[in-house]
């Protein structure tokens, strides 16, 4: 059921505009996008995906994770800073950070996340968004698409656009209020999630969640506490970054098998040897 939602939503939005004309760069860095600042003594770098995602970027960042798949399995997780453009690649390579459990960042040190970018975002298992970061708005088609169309076809054509994303939004685990809130905004509107919004999306899908709290002994009630401003404290600090520790080395010992497995075949190489 979930692949054919997928694989129906991918047919109707190969036709969208990228809207842009520079494609996405991708690099690795020792600069932590939640400071702006070098991380001492790293283990492992951010990776950092700049620009407009383009027609093509999919591929391009397969060749740029096949370079050194190691080096992409140890990174501390992927700063994007978008404006958006392809829908297409932007669900696609979303899909390639979900399959290898990369950890998003948002960041106001890195730039905002616009439009198709949204579907990046989305699809991660974990992410960090800072307020004001995230911007969305409907998908559309080129005018040339439209053009020659009559209003009955562009009827149907939209329809069955906003129609297979929302079901796509759902399959993610996104909260029906945003996607009512991305649909509302025309192609030239933007809607920029509040904390509230960035509340209800929450750090992780539900289905990660809960398999991090059933597995691993992940604790949300302390991340809410981690979260309020009106009882934060070191106390709080040291015990949650305690958890997610633990959590962390439980979730990366269970995932790693099947991170590279998809990796391999994903890249069509022998990561393990």
């Amino acid at each position: 059921m979930k692949n054919t939602i997928y694989n129906l939503f991918m047919i109707i939005i190969i036709g969208l505009i990228s809207g842009h004309v520079n494609a996405a760069d991708f690099s690795y860095s020792d600069i932590s996008p939640h400071t702006g600042k070098e991380i001492s003594k790293p283990i492992g770098k951010y990776i950092y995906i700049n620009g407009n995602i383009e027609a093509g970027d999919t591929i391009k960042f397969q060749e740029f994770i096949k370079k050194d798949p190691w080096e992409y399995i140890f990174a501390k997780g992927i700063s994007i800073s978008s404006k958006g453009g392809s829908v297409a690649d932007a669900v696609k390579i979303g899909d390639i950070i979900k399959n290898t459990y990369k950890h998003i960042v948002i960041s106001r040190h890195t730039g905002p996340c616009l439009s198709s970018c949204f579907f990046v975002i989305a699809s991660a298992t974990e992410r960090d968004i800072d307020t004001g970061a995230v911007g969305i708005h409907r998908p559309y088609y080129p005018k040339e698409k439209l053009e020659n169309k009559t209003l009955k076809e562009v009827q149907e054509i939209n329809d069955a656009l906003y129609t297979e994303t929302k079901k796509y939004l759902e399959l993610l685990n996104v909260p029906r209020n945003l996607s009512e809130l991305m649909l509302s905004r025309t192609s030239n509107e933007i809607y920029w999630l509040t904390k509230s919004d960035k509340i209800n999306l929450g750090r992780r899908p539900l289905w990660y969640e809960e398999f991090l709290v059933t597995i691993c002994g992940f604790d949300k009630e302390l991340e809410r506490k981690f979260d309020n401003p009106l009882i934060h404290s070191e106390s709080v600090d040291d015990e949650y970054f305690s958890m997610l520790e633990k959590v962390d080395n439980c979730s990366i010992n269970k995932v790693e098998n099947e991170k590279i497995a998809y990796m391999e075949q994903l890249l069509k190489i022998k990561i393990l040897k």
